[in-house]
């Protein structure tokens, strides 16, 4: 699956997001937030292609059909997890400060990636990479606080529709690249 078509499902978060600040915060799902959500899953059923509303392709074998449902499935797994993570910012957040809270989030990965990586095997990192993983540490862990900060003094709902930003940098960044894979 192509990173933009598996970066447009794993948008999915933000209406998820929407919803469970609804039913748990009390915040008021807007209209345009329905309208985002609407756009969004019709989005996601137009990538994914379901048998069950587009029909088989005689040009795509089950398996291939069968795996991009399977990774599908996985990213709209991996955007509820996400809506969860963004509500419990929202209400724990107001009791400690953003910094705080990436740091225990980063904590808390490592213990988990380290218990992973003993049963999926631990691949070494080549010295060359060294400086690439420590950027994407230090943005990861920038765009966390600020990511917490946005939750904690905003709706939540509407925080999250933000992210859609995001969505807008991967598809130039796979353009960019001239990803077709």
């Amino acid at each position: 699956m192509p990173l933009s078509d598996a970066s447009v499902i794993n948008q999915v978060y933000p209406v998820f997001t929407g919803i469970l600040a609804t039913l748990v915060l009390g915040e008021k799902y807007e209209k345009s937030q329905l309208l985002s959500a609407l756009i969004c899953l019709v989005g996601v059923v137009f990538i994914v292609q379901p048998p069950v509303i587009f029909g088989g392709s005689a040009n795509v074998d089950a398996s291939e059909n069968g795996s991009k449902m399977f990774g599908a499935v996985i990213l709209l797994l991996g955007g509820m997890m996400a809506s969860v993570v963004e509500v419990l910012v929202k209400k724990v957040g107001s009791k400690t400060n953003a910094g705080v809270t990436s740091f225990v989030f980063g904590i808390i990965a490592t213990m988990i990636a380290t218990v992973v990586s003993l049963f999926q095997g631990f691949v070494a990192l080549k010295w060359h990479h060294i400086p690439w993983f420590i950027w994407l540490g230090i943005l990861s862990f920038l765009s966390q606080v600020f990511r917490n900060r946005a939750f904690v003094i905003g709706n939540a709902g509407r925080v999250s529709n933000m992210a859609y930003f995001g969505l807008v940098a991967v598809i130039f960044w796979t353009f960019l690249s001239l990803e077709t894979q």
